[in-house]
């Protein structure tokens, strides 16, 4: 009898953007885990720190710290590394169970920032797929700087149809690895096994994320710069932001906060989405707006409520709480976007949203 094992599989695992989605599931549905045959969180420097207790606890969950780069070494010891799984130890060389077979849901949050090596990590795993018969979803997270600059008038947010126009390198990067994704994953091919035609899905979900901000572990862009330059400007009470900008109220961003973003992950996957979809909050904010936001999310965070200097006699985020954000404003830089806004219409069209954080302004 044919056996189908279900695998979770999670690169960058303990990243900003996983390590927070990871803990949200465990937090708010634990049994999600219980579903899958396998689990393996892959990172090349694991910071088991930043995962839940359950999630450490858990005996299924395989916790690997890898190189993904090392691509050649990774899809050698694919097979391997699922059929050994149950075991306590990794053992290489097994040959594949003929009886087997595979449905894989692979979360790539990593990016291993080099072309050709991602294609071939990607490439990996459709291989994989092919040759054991298996079924595959592969679920990229990708990133709204594929659209480039919204210049539209009046503003009309970018949808999954518009043209790519990519201005950053980051944002080419990541455009390039979706088209590769769509190409190798958009076909489905008929194969044998037991002597019976079966076919061979493969899908995937690219999930083209607005800015994300909020929660645990320190995250790049935006909310990133703005922690920094509050926290260091705090000691001198002047609690300043630096915003690159032309004039006043140039820069528009979708901001999306990170247990938003984690929610819609989890009901894309659970839905079994496959496709593009924008995942943002579909809201324009001003830079100097966000400022306040980033202000007011440190107040809230759990983490820095108990933080004090030896200079100061007041927690940190008490101290902020009784400031407004002062804004200074540098050049423009040519890579910049002005404008990123995004609609999420097709997104809402297949789920019924409640978004816990409604904090951008208008």
């Amino acid at each position: 009898m044919l056996k189908v094992n279900k695998v979770f599989l999670v690169t960058g695992a303990t990243g900003y953007l996983a390590a927070n989605f990871l803990n949200f599931i465990q937090a708010s549905r634990p049994d999600f885990f219980e579903v899958y045959d396998q689990i393996f969180l892959f990172d090349r420097h694991l910071k088991l720190s930043r995962l839940d207790l359950g999630i450490l606890e858990n005996n299924k969950i395989k916790k690997i710290a890898f190189d993904l780069s090392q691509v050649e070494e990774f899809t050698c010891s694919l097979e391997s590394l699922l059929i050994s799984a149950k075991s306590d130890s990794l053992t290489l060389g097994k040959a594949l169970d003929e009886t087997s077979v595979f449905n894989l849901e692979i979360l790539h949050f990593a990016s291993l920032n080099n072309l050709e090596a991602e294609k071939l990590f990607i490439k990996g795993f459709q291989e994989f797929a092919l040759k054991t018969n298996s079924l595959i979803k592969f679920i990229y997270l990708s990133s709204s700087a594929v659209y480039g600059e919204n210049d539209s008038e009046p503003l009309i947010p970018n949808d999954e149809n518009d043209f790519l126009k990519p201005i950053s390198a980051y944002g080419i990067y990541k455009m390039q690895i979706e088209k590769f994704i769509q190409e190798l994953f958009q076909k489905s091919e008929m194969v044998r096994t037991d002597g019976m035609e079966m076919i061979l899905r493969q899908s995937f979900l690219i999930i083209r994320l607005a800015n994300p901000y909020g929660g645990e572990f320190e995250c790049r862009g935006v909310y990133q710069n703005f922690k920094q330059q509050l926290l260091s400007s705090a000691k001198d009470e002047q609690f300043t932001v630096k915003i690159n900008a032309e004039a006043e109220r140039q820069i528009i961003r979708d901001f999306i906060h990170i247990s938003d973003f984690c929610l819609i992950l989890l009901r894309l996957v659970e839905a079994n989405a496959s496709g593009i979809y924008n995942v943002a909050s579909e809201k324009v904010t001003y830079l100097e707006d966000f400022a306040e936001e980033v202000k007011n999310d440190l107040f809230s965070n759990s983490l820095l409520k108990c933080e004090q200097s030896l200079a100061w006699q007041t927690p940190l985020d008490l101290r902020l709480s009784k400031k407004r954000i002062y804004i200074t404003y540098q050049g423009f830089k040519t890579a910049d976007i002005k404008v990123s806004y995004l609609s999420t219409k097709k997104l809402r069209g297949i789920l019924a949203l409640n978004l816990t954080h409604d904090q951008q302004v208008n």
